[in-house]
């Protein structure tokens, strides 16, 4: 009976070492999927400021070739009315 007894206590233990043993693994599991989780948090805000600073630069971009355009503009309306004068006697 002492046996059984004795038995019976070292199977409870085994039980209750692989339950602690579950524990901290199922602990260390939810440690890890909560790094990842900020990991992913952080990628995601990280990307929005990618995408927020490539939407200015395309912005910044489009301004710059509105302004080649119309420097472009003028410069030919400058040369149509540089043509208009003579100089020594030729055209320009």
């Amino acid at each position: 009976m002492a046996q059984n007894a004795q038995e019976a206590d070292s199977g409870v233990q085994e039980i209750s070492d692989t339950t602690d043993d579950q524990a901290a693994s199922t602990e260390e599991a939810v440690a890890m999927v909560d790094e990842v989780a900020e990991t992913s948090k952080r990628t995601a805000e990280e990307s929005e400021s990618v995408s927020a600073a490539a939407q200015q630069q395309a912005a910044s971009m489009s301004d710059v070739s509105d302004s080649v355009t119309s420097l472009n503009d003028r410069a030919e309306k400058l040369r149509s009315s540089l043509s208009r004068f003579t100089v020594g006697g030729r055209a320009n």
